[in-house]
């Protein structure tokens, strides 16, 4: 889309040349829990390159994806804001 989402990270994708990296502990959070990490990259006789990728499930998975399209959506200005009435804001719990 070439558009610069707020929740979207600069990097995608970010390589890790480490032995022992990606790390859930170290690398889980990167880009703020948006990019991938991908490390322990090695060459394979069978399938040509094997290597190991991590990302936040909850963070890059379902919720994240959910926010990338609303944000997708407002840009594009499909979203609608409507205002509410004094009785649905009082409905709403604080």
């Amino acid at each position: 889309m070439g558009q610069k989402l707020p929740s979207a990270p600069d990097q995608p994708v970010e390589f890790d040349a480490s032995p022992d990296r990606p790390q859930p502990r170290l690398d889980r959070m990167r880009g703020h829990g948006m990019a991938s990490t991908v490390g322990r990259l090695r060459e394979c006789n069978l399938l040509d390159w094997k290597f190991v990728v991590l990302s936040h499930n909850t963070i890059r998975g379902a919720a994240g994806a959910a926010v990338l399209n609303a944000e997708v959506l407002a840009r594009l200005g499909k979203l609608e804001m409507k205002e509410l009435s004094r009785a649905q804001r009082d409905a709403v719990p604080a």
